[in-house]
């Protein structure tokens, strides 16, 4: 499988300190591969009918990101589904917009 797409993961983490509370965004740009997801089926199985939806094939395991946005897009997709086998991360996301 060829990873010829650049993807960039977003963390998000909150803060410890409750007075001066906030959060603290992580970015990380990796390889991916994206599909989107066109059969009417697996759209219904993840509750995606309505809305753009992908899925995001990326090399090793990786931890489920808060959202999703490719470097070439301002537009941030949310994350829904994660599915890690031994040698391969599939994140599904939808939205954007």
């Amino acid at each position: 499988m060829r990873y010829n797409e650049r993807i960039e993961l977003v963390y998000v983490e909150q803060s410890q300190d409750e007075l001066h509370g906030g959060t603290k965004e992580t970015k990380v740009i990796i390889p991916c591969l994206m599909v989107p997801i066109t059969d009417v089926q697996k759209l219904s199985v993840y509750g995606l009918v309505g809305k753009p939806s992908f899925e995001v094939h990326l090399k090793g395991q990786v931890a489920k990101p808060d959202k999703v946005r490719p470097v070439d897009s301002e537009v941030a997709y949310t994350v829904g589904q994660t599915v890690s086998n031994r040698k391969s991360t599939v994140l599904i996301v939808s939205g954007g917009g």
